[in-house]
């Protein structure tokens, strides 16, 4: 498990805790996890406030799996 996976890992359990062990870098954020665009925002905020980081609204059109959420935050 990489340091990345473990920091969207904790965000997406802080923000919807009923996730806790359902993580899975192939899940689709949405259809797999039931993650709405609303959530989806306070994951970010969670990341961006956590672990000094920001990432642009205008990025989250590319995400759809919890792997495009990594790449993601490796890119910031």
């Amino acid at each position: 498990m990489t340091e990345t996976f473990q920091k969207v890992d904790r965000a997406i359990v802080e923000v919807l805790p009923a996730l806790d062990g359902k993580v899975e870098a192939d899940r689709n954020l949405m259809v797999d996890l039931g993650i709405d665009s609303l959530s989806m925002v306070e994951i970010l905020v969670e990341l961006e406030t956590s672990y000094g980081i920001e990432i642009p609204d205008s990025k989250l059109k590319t995400v759809v799996t919890v792997q495009d959420l990594l790449d993601l935050v490796d890119q910031h």
